[in-house]
């Protein structure tokens, strides 16, 4: 298992890479759009679907590793209220839930690849074929149900060394000077 997740973790490093790289291209693409059109009034032909689709694109090959490094914004109203090994299971529940539902986003959008490409639908002005998005939308949905499958794994490993009992806030403190040390 360990092997699977270095591997995994340089995938979503490597998708996240190439999210940071198309970031970088179409802002600079917008620049010299803007430039092109404000000096010789030559704008660049397609620059809204270029950066319409490529947001796209951006977003959704930088999803997994968001969801790897904790990005997401979590409300922890009712798991602070709980035990740690009832928190735990808690989270654990809500990550079987999610790469539930993600895995069959990803079946339904896989369905939907043939579908687009069956019927020949293009973007409007730069004819870029839609099946073409439908794979990258499927890439990152089936890498986002990866990262919540190893996420439960990961806590289902944990789960029998937690504590029993909530631990006060010097407790905690106390604990992670601990680690600190070492």
């Amino acid at each position: 298992m360990k092997r699977f997740d270095e591997i995994y973790v340089k995938l979503v490093r490597m998708l996240n890479d190439i999210a940071g790289f198309l970031l970088l291209a179409v802002s600079c693409l917008v620049f010299i759009h803007v430039l092109m059109r404000a000096f010789f009034n030559l704008p660049i032909l397609g620059i809204y679907e270029i950066v319409q689709y490529g947001i796209f694109v951006i977003v959704v090959l930088g999803l997994a590793n968001n969801e790897l490094e904790g990005g997401n914004v979590t409300v922890t109203f009712l798991t602070d209220r709980m035990k740690p090994k009832t928190s735990n299971l808690f989270s654990i529940i809500m990550y079987v839930a999610a790469s539930v539902i993600m895995a069959l986003l990803t079946v339904n959008q896989t369905r939907m690849i043939t579908s687009k490409l069956n019927d020949g639908a293009v973007t409007t002005l730069l004819k870029i074929p839609h099946w073409i998005l439908m794979v990258i939308l499927v890439i990152g949905l089936f890498t986002i149900v990866l990262s919540c499958v190893l996420k439960v794994v990961r806590m289902i490993g944990k789960h029998k060394g937690l504590s029993v009992k909530s631990l006060t806030a010097e407790e905690l403190a106390l604990q992670m000077d601990i680690k600190a040390e070492f």
